[in-house]
């Protein structure tokens, strides 16, 4: 459940303000917060302290459409938080990846006709709750397991919770493949496609999520879902994202760094770093006039809007707002 602390101008140093303290203190209790030493009980105020001036600095900034606010995530640094919260590996090199057929022909000009607004989730085609990566560098796996999701239910007409633990422990890289994945050390959505299309799914009720990566319990008994083959698209226009999440559910990649504080509203905030993230896009419309993305993450309820996000879309720069652009990947059936 997310908590709403209030807001107030800093009177003095950090040390010296009184009421910085107990804000501190109240946060701790509502996190469960507790740390092994006086010394690092210390030191997580200090990145406390930064981090609420920050989030109470970029609150103030008029052009800005959304708010950050305090979190679970509030007592670490930003490289602590990406190292512990992301997963995209830092590099993939895509020669030996499965291609689809379907990439030569696929109309992804934009000319094709969009609905003006569209989201999967409010129209039921992603039935199943948000769910939480937790320390596990596991994003690929959980922006992979809401495509398939989506399209079993597209499929089906019913919805099911597939396994993101099965990705962690079964799709990795071995001496016999170098196509998977690295488990809690990171991936790729678009490796992870690959793994689908050849062994399927399994339901999480048979292959629950542990949070580390382990011995693969792979049944084949148990598969579910197998994907024919799937699309990775990079560095799509506006209009070209906008065509693919007119029919699918997608992963994306973005740069994750404001995301740490980021509590409601479409984010237009400065966004420069290498993606290192990956999400999904469940749909986009415009509020108030601005459009936007909307997107899924992988952080549980608590965080972002009941774990949802929206970022600025229509936005001029190649990259898209946090780097949205890059890459593009769904599966087909």
């Amino acid at each position: 459940m997310a908590v709403t602390y209030s807001l107030y101008k800093f009177k003095g140093t950090v040390s010296e303000d009184t009421d910085l303290v107990h804000l501190y203190n109240t946060w701790k209790a509502e996190n469960n917060k507790l740390y092994a030493s006086s010394i690092e009980h210390d030191y997580r105020f200090k990145v406390f302290s930064d981090n609420y001036k920050y989030i109470t600095e970029m609150n103030q900034v008029s052009h800005h459409t959304f708010k950050l606010g305090l979190n679970l995530f509030s007592d670490l640094t930003s490289e602590e938080f990406l190292a512990k919260y992301t997963g995209l590996a830092p590099e993939a090199d895509e020669s030996n990846e499965h291609k689809s057929n379907e990439q030569k022909d696929l109309d992804i000009s934009g000319s094709k006709l969009t609905a003006d607004s569209i989201d999967w989730v409010n129209s039921g085609y992603l039935q199943t709750p948000i769910k939480n990566q937790g320390g596990c560098g596991s994003c690929w796996a959980f922006a992979t397991i809401a495509t398939l999701e989506m399209l079993y239910t597209k499929t089906y007409g019913k919805a099911e919770r597939f396994s993101e633990q099965h990705l962690v422990d079964c799709d990795h890289v071995s001496q016999i493949s170098q196509v998977g994945n690295y488990g809690c050390k990171g991936g790729w959505p678009s490796r992870a496609l690959t793994y689908t299309g050849w062994y399927g799914t399994q339901l999480e009720d048979h292959y629950p999520y542990d949070g580390v990566q382990k011995g693969c319990r792979y049944n084949s008994a148990y598969q579910i879902f197998k994907n024919k083959s799937h699309v990775s698209l990079t560095w799509l226009s506006e209009s070209e994202l906008k065509t693919a999440v007119n029919e699918h559910v997608v992963s994306v990649t973005i740069f994750a760094g404001p995301m740490q504080h980021y509590q409601h509203g479409i984010y237009n905030g400065a966004c420069d770093g290498g993606n290192n993230h990956a999400v999904n896009i469940v749909g986009y419309g415009t509020d108030g006039g601005m459009p936007y993305w909307r997107l899924r993450n992988s952080w549980d309820t608590w965080w972002g809007e009941q774990g949802y996000f929206r970022l600025a879309r229509n936005v001029a720069t190649r990259r898209g707002q946090c780097g949205v652009h890059a890459k593009c990947d769904y599966p087909t059936f």
